[in-house]
């Protein structure tokens, strides 16, 4: 089920904790990131052609010196809005988050896209995710409790408020985790089946023999074989997608 796309949304509410202003983009984009149940999930099965996986936070230092604690997030008030933006932009939704938790020391999340057509941006961002030209994501959140730390500060509790794909992000571990169309994989194992049936045809177990004095092969071997083949080369077109897969 999709939600709209209409996002309420105030900068004024997103106040830097250090001077009570309206954040720039660098404290907006470490202000803000995600929420999750406080067990690992692990999300099963592949993702579709409009869909991608991606680690949106974790607890290692990010690229301002300061660390998002994963069991720290809250987000259930992102789970009631889950928007995802472009480039921390409010202005642009593309997406949304189907699933978000933790998962071991990582927040993880299915950012699942609308249907083709349904925004021009949105299918975008999805074909430059898909091809591997965009591969990271970026948490916007507000802090709840913090420690400092030698780089910077710890964050133990913060609010995540949204989800954006950016070209570069702050973590340099919330990228991309899994993009493929789970049906390309299912047709690529099915090309290898193909590629496969070919070789074994061309081995010598299926050739006719043929005496070494030049006569004719045993019919009973030659019909085997014939049979063999004939079998392979139906598995085979069976197989074979078309090459723009």
């Amino acid at each position: 089920m999709w939600f709209g796309w209409l996002l309420s949304y105030s900068q004024s509410a997103f106040l830097s904790e250090r001077d009570m202003t309206v954040p720039t983009y660098r404290d907006f984009s470490r202000t803000i990131r995600n929420t999750a149940p406080r067990w690992p999930v692990k999300f099963l099965g592949g993702v579709t052609d409009r869909q991608v996986k991606v680690i949106a936070s974790d607890s290692t230092p990010d690229r301002y010196g300061d660390i998002l604690v994963a069991a720290g997030v809250r987000l259930d008030n992102f789970r009631r809005n889950p928007i995802v933006l472009a480039q921390h932009d409010a202005d642009q939704p593309i997406a949304q988050c189907a699933s978000i938790a933790i998962n071991g020391d990582a927040v993880v999340a299915l950012i699942e896209f609308p249907p083709a057509g349904t925004a021009s941006l949105s299918d975008e961002y999805l074909a430059l995710l898909k091809a591997g030209i965009v591969s990271a994501v970026s948490v916007g959140f507000l802090p709840i409790s913090w420690e400092p730390i030698p780089t910077g500060r710890r964050y133990n509790a913060w609010e995540m408020v949204e989800l954006s794909v950016v070209s570069v992000p702050a973590n340099p571990n919330a990228l991309v985790t899994e993009r493929a169309f789970a049906g390309m994989r299912s047709r690529a194992a099915d090309l290898r089946k193909a590629a496969a049936i070919k070789a074994r045809l061309q081995s010598p177990a299926l050739r006719v023999p043929c005496w070494d004095d030049g006569a004719a092969a045993d019919p009973a071997v030659e019909a085997e074989a014939a049979k063999r083949r004939d079998y392979a080369a139906r598995v085979a077109a069976a197989t074979a997608w078309p090459q723009w897969w």
